[in-house]
């Protein structure tokens, strides 16, 4: 038995006791973030903020639904757009993301024109598009998964990709600006 002040504990008590201390503990560093990434980062240092937001997204704190608050480290992107071509995406959806890769004709879906907001069937966020380079498109043999690519690397693309898309508050690509709602009253 172990003594706890003048009380007694039997062996289990005890033992159940110093796990429910230990959750604990781990669970206010866990809150005050002393094992969180980024946390600490100085946000005029733009190196340690992307690799902090790299962390997050690599962890999935950052969901789809939170990536729009963030900025997108334009690095990323460049770097992105690299390993698009390294991995052989320009294949399928071609140099500049337009669907019209060497093979695409023989494809069943074709691929993607990522410029096209409404090509995205699960998703055009950051989060979603490398789920979607790490899981494959359901039900569609054309996107299959790519799970060897690094969570990184996997993010760096997604983020390239992204970059394709016309702003939110832009007309779309296919859409004339005589189709565009007009500004006047």
């Amino acid at each position: 038995m172990f003594s706890a002040g003048t009380t007694w504990l039997k062996p289990s008590r005890a033992l159940r006791l110093c796990g429910g201390i230990w959750f604990v503990g781990v669970l206010v560093l866990f809150v005050a973030g002393c094992g969180s990434s980024g946390s600490d980062a100085d946000p005029d240092d733009k190196e340690a903020v992307a690799r902090a937001f790299m962390t997050q997204l690599v962890e999935g704190t950052i969901t789809p639904g939170t990536i729009g608050f963030h900025e997108i480290p334009w690095e990323f992107v460049q770097d992105g757009k690299a390993l698009y071509a390294r991995y052989g995406c320009t294949v399928c959806h071609g140099m500049d993301g337009h669907g019209d890769g060497p093979i695409s004709y023989t494809l069943k879906p074709p691929p993607r024109d990522f410029r096209d907001p409404g090509a995205y069937r699960i998703g055009r966020d950051v989060v979603t598009i490398a789920r979607t380079l790490r899981d494959g498109m359901p039900d569609s043999p054309s996107m299959v998964p790519f799970p060897h690519i690094k969570d990184e690397e996997r993010f760096k693309i997604a983020m390239y990709v992204a970059s394709l898309q016309p702003p939110a508050d832009a007309p779309s690509f296919d859409e004339s600006p005589a189709d565009a709602p007009s500004s006047e009253p």
